[in-house]
């Protein structure tokens, strides 16, 4: 599958190739979460020297006014969750050239406050399970990349370690997170974007070769764009 959706990409792109010159190559990466979506998105950018990473994760919307309760209750998981106007805003200021001081959401501090400045950069990494959700934001990738998931015990599994570490849950709060939230949401509202995605990474044990298919790619655009690769 991947390498019939690499050559359906090639043949668009080189054909496209024209327009790209006068501006960053945008790629947007999705998938459900526990992906590993972010871990390719970060092995991406380190193969590239002029490339800038944004994450999804940082533009959930302030709900610093809720009450505990409701902050417990709280579905992550529903694209209402996520500020999509905010993240669209700030990845058309990069492309125009200009840098943008993203919120630095976290699960234990949901003020957004002000967080890491980004520049822009030849290639624009975005990254987020709702990525492809709206329409404005999706439409903004010249390449969409979704992670795809084979194995979803493995998945739940990875997710349920993940918040025992990061957000400090018990066993117990992840796993009804999970049935409650996390898998109903994926099948509704992400899983159906998968359908606009111009390459797709089956999530096996290692995602090195889907990386190496993306490096190629982007690589060619040396040709008519000032990127350099990351040799190191």
């Amino acid at each position: 599958m991947l390498k019939k959706s690499l050559l359906v990409v090639l043949i668009v792109y080189v054909v496209s190739l024209s327009h790209l010159i006068c501006k960053p190559f945008v790629i947007g990466i999705a998938g459900g979460s526990g992906s590993g979506k972010s871990t390719i998105a970060k092995k991406i950018h380190a193969l590239f020297v002029n490339s800038t990473l944004v994450c999804q994760d940082d533009y959930y919307k302030d709900i610093s006014a809720l009450s505990a309760e409701e902050k417990a209750k709280y579905n992550f998981d529903h694209p209402q969750a996520l500020d999509h106007e905010r993240l669209l805003k700030e990845i058309m200021c990069l492309l125009n050239g200009q840098s943008i001081q993203c919120p630095d959401f976290s699960y234990c501090n949901p003020t957004r406050p002000p967080g890491t400045m980004i520049h822009p950069a030849d290639i624009i990494i975005v990254e987020g399970f709702q990525l492809f959700y709206d329409k404005d934001v999706r439409n903004c990738f010249d390449l969409k990349i979704f992670v795809d998931v084979l194995d979803e015990k493995e998945r739940q599994e990875r997710i349920i370690a993940r918040n025992l570490q990061e957000r400090s849950e018990s066993r117990e709060e992840s796993v009804h997170r999970y049935e409650e939230h996390i898998k109903p949401m994926h099948d509704q509202f992400i899983e159906p974007t998968k359908q606009y995605a111009d390459i797709i990474i089956p999530n096996k044990v290692s995602h090195d070769k889907g990386v190496e298919v993306i490096k190629a790619f982007v690589a060619q655009l040396n040709i008519n764009m000032n990127i350099a690769p990351n040799k190191s």
